[in-house]
């Protein structure tokens, strides 16, 4: 199955007053491995630690090891391949609304453009259920983990306040890469130096917690979906915009009235996922996912 998937580089604006960004470590695969967990339950799992001796994939970020979708040879077709990475609340505290995980890491990729992808889901129930990692993301910049990065790439995941954080004591990262029936003997994708630190802001009473929402239904959808949304009443200039997997915008729409309800016909969008943003005043405050299956 032809899989096309959006992974996200993000920036990211706190817009609480930042008290303190705290470190605790970084997962060079020479230290830390017991936080990184490779999904042995998937057949045939890609996901390795080791020394990469490949063409491009020749060395890792810091020497020797990276977690690599196989170490020597190209990843196999058809595959799904798992690993996740526990993030540990800070002693004391965990994560709450107001103490936030903050992560960084150092990636390479090569793969078959649009057809093989990597995305990351996020966790706070230990694995119980996930979130797509833009859920916690107030502002979304996207990086396309598909196609070749030409060097070494560093990426940020923060959350912020846009969804309030549950409070827990562990959150998880699942990285998942995704190849299709095709194979090019392409090297896939590459990590190292996964950085772990944390936000901590002031004034948790200021939070803001978003109202507005977005629904898509049928989903999957093959010829009309029908959408609703509902904004707070107070708010305007509000914008309705579709994205594809790989970030491009495909449309967007002025959104009249605080809710409402319109039929979309996406029998000519090609197959894929899509992604419906919910923009007040040039900030996303709601976003839900759309399968086109025609």
């Amino acid at each position: 199955m032809k899989k096309q998937i959006l992974f996200t580089a993000f920036i990211f604006i706190i817009q609480l007053a930042v008290k303190a960004q705290a470190p605790f470590d970084t997962i060079t695969f020479e230290k830390h491995r017991e936080l990184i967990k490779i999904d042995t339950s998937q057949k045939n799992n890609v996901w390795q630690i080791g020394r990469p001796q490949k063409t491009f994939f020749d060395s890792a970020y810091s020497r020797p090891y990276a977690i690599v979708t196989d170490t020597i040879g190209s990843y196999s077709v058809n595959n799904v391949s798992s690993f996740t990475v526990i993030v540990p609340g800070p002693k004391g505290s965990g994560w709450t609304p107001c103490i936030v995980p903050n992560i960084s890491f150092w990636q390479k990729f090569d793969t078959d453009t649009l057809k093989d992808s990597g995305h990351i889901d996020i966790s706070t129930d230990r694995g119980a259920t996930w979130k797509d990692i833009r859920y916690y993301i107030a502002n979304i910049t996207p990086l396309h983990i598909t196609g070749h990065s030409n060097n070494w790439q560093k990426l940020g995941i923060a959350c912020t306040e846009y969804h309030a954080f549950p409070i827990c004591d562990t959150a998880y990262l699942r990285f998942t890469f995704y190849s299709s029936s095709i194979a090019l003997n392409k090297e896939g994708w590459m990590i190292d130096n996964i950085y772990i630190s944390y936000y901590h802001c002031e004034g948790i009473d200021e939070h803001y917690e978003t109202t507005s929402q977005i629904n898509v239904y049928p989903n999957p959808a093959s010829k009309q979906v029908t959408l609703s949304y509902e904004l707070p009443q107070e708010q305007t200039n509000s914008t309705l915009q579709l994205y594809n997997a790989v970030g491009q915008l495909i449309e967007s729409n002025a959104v009249k009235g605080y809710k409402g309800v319109f039929d979309k016909n996406v029998s000519a969008l090609p197959n894929g996922i899509y992604y419906y943003t919910l923009l007040v005043n040039g900030v996303i405050t709601a976003t839900n996912k759309l399968v086109v299956i025609n």
